[in-house]
């Protein structure tokens, strides 16, 4: 059986640029892309950060607030977990 994980967390590493860091063993098409522009318009909206973890937690499309353009976010590293 196939069991996913996922972690999902931010920070601030200068007064321009925020730096996402998402794990996980499967991605959708725009996921990360999503949980970005929603994050985002929690922010601009001042919402609780405890608002992002129950719509992770509903695990529904139709929770995703915005979808974040794609100029500006960048992929930094993949690792893969060698099963021999």
């Amino acid at each position: 059986m196939f069991e996913s994980y996922f972690f999902f967390d931010y920070f601030l590493s200068s007064e321009k640029v925020l730096i996402y860091v998402v794990k996980a063993n499967a991605f959708m098409m725009h996921q990360v892309r999503s949980m970005v522009g929603t994050m985002l318009q929690l922010a601009e909206r001042k919402e609780e950060p405890q608002r992002m973890k129950e719509l992770l937690q509903a695990r529904e499309r139709a929770a995703v607030l915005r979808t974040a353009p794609s100029d500006g976010l960048y992929l930094y590293n993949v690792e893969y977990e060698y099963e021999g």
